[in-house]
């Protein structure tokens, strides 16, 4: 996604799958320092390190539909963890799809709830 929140057109070249790993409260020093195999992977080339800046609010399912939505909070329109049954209209893994780019997700059911609004 670009810096404007935008998904972007085309997918690296490189990019074959997407994992992405979500911790709560995990700060990224602390992943770095602790998670000796993913940080092999990164060093490797075979995977790509990334950290977020932290949005407003700081509640889980709005940084969540952020993560996977590009946008903030104000302009997605989660701004609680109350908010349950909304999908995003446009998410990370719709891109994917259409790029032929193989994605899955094993996390919080609110991720579930984000992606197909149930």
């Amino acid at each position: 996604m670009s810096e404007a929140g935008q998904v972007q057109e085309q997918a690296p070249a490189a990019a074959r799958r997407l994992v992405v790993l979500l911790a709560d409260g995990l700060r990224a020093d602390t992943a770095r320092d602790y998670m000796g195999y993913l940080q092999a992977l990164n060093e490797a080339g075979r995977a790509q390190w990334c950290s977020l800046r932290c949005e407003l609010p700081s509640l889980s399912r709005p940084l969540y539909a952020t993560v996977i939505n590009g946008q903030t909070p104000l302009t997605h329109g989660i701004l609680g963890n109350g908010q349950a049954g909304q999908r995003l209209a446009r998410h990370l893994f719709q891109a994917l799809d259409a790029r032929g780019v193989p994605a899955a997700v094993a996390a919080y059911h609110w991720f579930y709830e984000l992606l197909a609004g149930e």
